[in-house]
């Protein structure tokens, strides 16, 4: 009996793309014989199949649709006290370790054959690390993650589809995010030194005024803030989620000092995010998020929306936004009086139409100001999600997009655009 692993994916890397594993055995040829593939997380069995060999002799097997539903990007944190984009929910947890978002999956092949039939199981294994995100046919069969490997000061590292523009305002050169003291979100990073060989060990933070910098402060990949060492086995800690916009910073359970939250920097201009090493060398880009209050005259909508790369993306609907409701009814049609009774009689406001089923669902038109192109092709991503969420009136709620189509630009354009987003909140509306 001998199995041998010819080919597999990348140990870390996206489920939505091809997992494919080959196999040899040097059985083929026995009466009856087929490869076994087992998946696992940890003890638990996602799937058992018997394939066939192929007509070169070889096993070829995908294990993308056995984890497809199993590996979803978090909405909670794993304490189960919040949403993840209002972290921290509560007192120091800046941090979120991913409770569905990432796996470490097992694949264990042996083989079956004879007569009666006897079965060989884990002749060979592998193991993968899973997260959420999705690989496009044309980005090609084994992308390559350095890009978000936390290594380098040239490295983008945090899990967003953001790019720079030449529209920014503080640094042409890195990603700016336009949000104020209201505005909450979270992002994802991977927190590894062991599959990747991350070198980042904590986040550094730095707010500024019109003098200049007002204050700064790193905060540790550690249990204490939330997460795990990078050096951790846990998986579920190498996806961590970081609080990092105004709202998160400035909650009385963050960690950050009183003094550096945004909301008690008068004047704040900015502030940067970007990822250190264990002697404070930068190894990813700063993000800045640029202090840019919402027209005054509307009430901004946030929405949130799961992104190709396993992580939130957010976007400031800062035009005003239209409200409606449509409803849908079951009637029957009720028998006027009543002929069980001694008497016939019915009241003038009786009622015969009667409705026994009312659906009703809440309608909102979400508008933008002016975008620059790079916020186009940032905000066709929320058609393609099956994750999205809008912050209204205090509230972060799910919707389903209703619009089937945007226009986006991938070139400089002399026009200025905006988009319009026809969303239905994804609950049913009860009187």
């Amino acid at each position: 009996m001998a199995v041998t692993i010819t080919d597999s994916p990348n140990t870390f890397t996206f489920k939505g793309q091809r997992l494919i594993y080959t196999a040899t055995s040097t059985n083929t040829a026995q009466t009856g014989f087929k490869f076994i593939v087992e998946v696992k997380d940890g003890a638990t069995t996602l799937g058992k199949y018997y394939i066939p060999q192929n007509p070169s002799g070889v096993l070829v097997f995908d294990i993308a649709e056995v984890v497809r539903e199993h590996i979803n990007v978090d909405t909670n944190d794993d304490l189960g006290n919040g949403l993840i984009h209002t972290l921290p929910n509560v007192s120091t947890k800046q941090m979120s370790k991913a409770t569905k978002g990432i796996a470490k999956i097992g694949v264990e092949i042996g083989e079956v054959y004879g007569d009666p039939l006897v079965e060989y199981t884990n002749l060979a294994s592998g193991t993968l690390y899973l997260t959420g995100g999705n690989i496009q046919a044309r980005e090609g069969y084994k992308y390559a993650l350095s890009e978000y490997v936390a290594d380098s000061s040239s490295k983008k590292v945090f899990l967003t589809n953001r790019k720079p523009s030449p529209l920014n305002v503080i640094s042409k050169d890195n990603i700016e995010i336009k949000c104020t003291d209201t505005d909450f979100g979270s992002m994802a990073v991977w927190n590894d030194d062991i599959i990747l060989s991350s070198t980042a060990t904590k986040i550094m933070y730095r707010i500024y005024d019109s003098g200049g910098l007002v204050g700064s402060q790193s905060m540790s990949f550690s249990a204490t803030n939330g997460s795990d060492l990078p050096s951790s086995a846990n998986a579920k800690a190498k996806l961590t989620y970081i609080g990092l916009f105004p709202a998160n910073w400035s909650s009385s359970n963050s960690p950050l000092l009183t003094s550096y939250r945004p909301i008690n920097v008068s004047g704040w201009i900015y502030y940067t995010i970007e990822m250190l090493d264990a002697v404070n060398a930068s190894v990813s880009e700063p993000i800045y998020f640029v202090n840019t209050p919402s027209p005054c005259k509307h009430s901004p909508v946030q929405l949130a929306w799961v992104n190709q790369l396993g992580g939130w993306d957010y976007f400031r609907m800062d035009a005003r936004t239209s409200r409606s409701i449509t409803t849908t009814a079951k009637e029957y049609m009720k028998t006027l009086g009543d002929y069980s009774s001694s008497t016939y009689s019915f009241d003038t406001w009786s009622r015969q139409q009667t409705p026994y089923q009312v659906d009703a669902k809440l309608q909102y038109i979400l508008r933008s100001e002016y975008l620059s192109k790079e916020d186009t092709e940032l905000l066709q991503n929320v058609l393609r999600s099956k994750n999205v969420m809008m912050y209204l009136d205090g509230q972060w709620l799910p919707i389903v997009i209703k619009t089937s189509q945007v226009n986006y630009e991938t070139e400089t354009i002399s026009r200025r655009l905006t988009m319009t987003f026809n969303v239905e909140l994804a609950q049913n509306e009860l009187c």
